[in-house]
């Protein structure tokens, strides 16, 4: 009976970091395949633009997968096409592109200056990215001070909704649910 008790804390040695590597492996092959399901997901994605001749709001939508409506079961019920319901005069301009981060937006800004685009409000749906692939805090600000100020040229009026709490996606089980918190 003594050589079975001096035996089980062995065999605990080897079962219980097995059972931990396994578990682990586990839930990095889950997190593994919710990041292909994203990523079909995002080039699936369409964009919610209308383009009408109107005196309405000129409204541009920019920024990165929130801004193209990935989540959203059909464009029309992103922000971009909830907000075109609520206001049908409205031209709704769309250069949201998936994965982009705050450069990202900044580049897409440009290009609507470059091309002589003005708007009465610009809706930028931007930040998640910058913190899932941690873009560095020095960039992030100069990029964001930048963004602005091209903002600032191109729309009367820039709301900026940013990332919600990128812990709570799907995509994300514990424990790294933690870490994007």
């Amino acid at each position: 009976p003594l050589r079975l008790h001096v035996a089980v804390p062995r065999l605990a040695y080897v079962v219980v970091p097995v059972a931990l590597t396994s578990g682990a492996a586990l839930r990095l092959l889950w997190l593994w395949k919710g990041i292909g399901r994203a990523r079909a997901l995002a080039a699936a994605g369409q964009a919610f633009e209308r383009r009408v001749a109107s005196t309405g709001w000129r409204v541009l939508v920019l920024g990165d997968s929130t801004g193209v409506g990935i989540g959203a079961g059909r464009p029309e019920e992103s922000i971009a096409g909830l907000f075109a319901a609520d206001h049908p005069d409205a031209d709704i301009v769309n250069v949201s592109r998936s994965g982009a981060r705050v450069g990202g937006a900044l580049e897409q800004a440009r290009e609507c200056r470059r091309l002589g685009l003005r708007f009465d409000l610009a809706l930028l749906h931007i930040g998640g990215n910058d913190v899932l692939r941690a873009t560095p805090l020095d960039r992030l600000v100069e990029d964001s001070r930048l963004l602005m100020a091209e903002l600032t040229a191109i729309a009367q009026h820039t709301l900026w909704l940013g990332p919600g709490d990128v812990g709570i996606a799907p995509l994300f089980p514990a424990p790294f649910s933690w870490l994007m918190r």
